[in-house]
C-alpha cells in the first residue's frame, strides 16, 4: 500500500514540474525506480498502511512530521529540525508540504522552493486528505516551543517528552526554538551542501551572467533588503533606508573596491531609495525562483543584511567565506508604522 502512496505522491509531485524535467526523469527511468524502491523498502519498516483504498487508516508507527510553511529560508528552517530530529530518534522523516497546495487562493503567493534542492526525506505529503487521515488514525505529539527553548545549546536539555513519544509533529515555532543546535547539527552533517546549486545546471543565462560577475569582483557585497509583510508585521519591521546607505558607506571604507548586489522582495523601492555606480539590482527572480537569490547572494563575500529575516540568515548559512564583513541593521533601524 506505501507503494501506492508514493507513486500517488511522485504523479502529484511531477504535475508541479516542468515538462524540461519531466524529460530527465524519463531518461534516467532506471536510476528513479531504483531510488523509489529503497525509499519504500527503508519507509516500510515504520510505516504501515491497511489494505484498501486511501480512505482506510493509515497507521504510522515511529515517524518525524515537519508541517513546512512559509518562504524558502522558513521551509530550510523546518527541514534542518526534521533531519535533526528524525536522525535523533532514527525514524522516517515525512514533510507536510499541505500548505502550498491546500491555502486559498490568494491567500499566499509562497511556494515549495525546497523541492529544487536535493534534499532528503521518507514522505512528502501535498495531498490534505492523506495528512487527515493520518492525524485522525495516529496519536501525534506536537512538541511544546517553550519547552524546546532550553535545549538550543545543549541536546541533553530536549525534553522528555521527546523520547516518549514515537511520532512527532512539529512546524515553523518549534523549528526556530532550537534554530542554533540545528545549524550546528546541519554543518556538521553535511546538510547544507545540498542547497548548493550547480551553476552550469541550475542556473538559467541570466542569472549565470550574475554569477559570473560576482566571480569577477574583487569585494562583492550582498545587500539584503527584506520588506513585503515586514511593513505591517508588529507595527513594521521593516528596515530605513538610511540605514543601507550608510551601511554602504561604511562598506566602501571597510575594504577596497566593494561592489555591490542588491536582493530584496521589493526591488521596485530599492531602485528608488538606492543608487551607487558600483551597484546592482538583482531583480530577473520572484517568489517562484528565490532559490536562485538565494544562491546568488551566498556566492557574496561580504554582507548588509535585515537582521530579523530569516533569508538573511540562510544566506550567512550557506557562505563559508573567511575574513567576511557582516552588518545588520538594529532595533533603532526599523520604521514604524510607515511606508517608505
Amino acid at each position: 500500500m506505501i507503494g501506492v502512496l508514493l507513486l500517488k505522491s511522485l504523479i502529484d509531485y511531477m504535475t508541479r514540474k516542468k515538462i524540461t524535467r519531466a524529460i530527465k526523469i524519463i531518461f534516467n527511468f532506471p536510476f528513479y525506480v531504483k531510488k523509489a524502491y529503497k525509499l519504500i523498502c527503508r519507509t516500510d519498516e515504520s510505516l504501515n498502511y491497511s489494505k484498501g483504498n486511501f480512505e482506510n487508516k493509515i497507521i504510522i508507527n515511529k515517524a518525524i512530521i515537519v508541517h513546512v510553511s512559509g518562504g524558502l529560508a522558513n521551509q530550510m528552517i523546518c527541514y534542518k529540525a526534521g533531519r535533526y530530529l528524525s536522525a535523533i530518534k532514527k525514524v522516517p522523516l515525512i514533510l507536510d508540504v499541505t500548505f502550498y497546495k491546500e491555502t486559498e487562493e490568494g491567500k499566499t503567493n509562497r511556494n515549495f522552493q525546497l523541492i529544487k534542492f536535493p534534499i532528503k526525506y521518507d514522505l512528502l505529503i501535498y495531498d490534505l486528505s492523506i495528512l487527515i487521515a493520518i492525524k485522525k488514525d495516529n496519536l501525534i505529539h506536537k512538541l511544546n516551543t517553550k519547552s524546546l527553548k532550553d535545549c538550543n545549546e545543549i541536546i541533553a536539555k530536549i525534553p522528555k517528552e521527546f523520547i516518549d513519544f514515537d511520532l512527532i509533529e512539529l512546524n515553523i515555532w518549534s523549528s526556530l526554538a532550537i534554530r542554533k543546535l540545528v545549524d550546528k547539527f546541519a554543518k556538521e552533517n553535511v546538510i547544507l551542501k545540498e542547497f548548493k546549486l550547480i551553476p552550469e545546471i541550475d542556473l538559467d543565462s541570466q542569472n549565470k551572467d550574475i554569477y559570473k560577475i560576482i566571480k569577477s569582483k574583487r569585494n562583492p557585497v550582498a545587500v539584503h533588503i527584506r520588506r513585503g509583510d515586514f511593513i505591517q508585521n508588529e507595527g513594521g519591521q521593516a528596515v530605513v533606508s538610511t540605514f543601507f546607505i550608510s551601511a554602504i558607506n561604511k562598506m566602501e571604507t571597510l575594504c577596497q573596491d566593494p561592489f555591490f548586489f542588491i536582493f530584496s522582495d521589493d526591488i521596485k523601492w530599492c531602485k528608488t531609495n538606492l543608487t551607487s555606480a558600483n551597484l546592482l539590482f538583482v531583480d530577473i527572480n520572484d517568489e517562484r525562483s528565490g532559490y536562485k537569490d538565494l544562491f546568488l547572494a551566498a556566492q557574496c563575500k561580504h554582507f548588509i543584511l535585515t537582521e530579523a529575516s530569516t533569508f538573511g540568515h540562510q544566506i550567512l548559512e550557506l557562505n563559508n567565506k573567511e575574513n567576511r564583513i557582516v552588518i545588520k541593521s538594529k532595533e533603532q533601524d526599523k520604521l514604524r508604522n510607515q511606508n517608505s
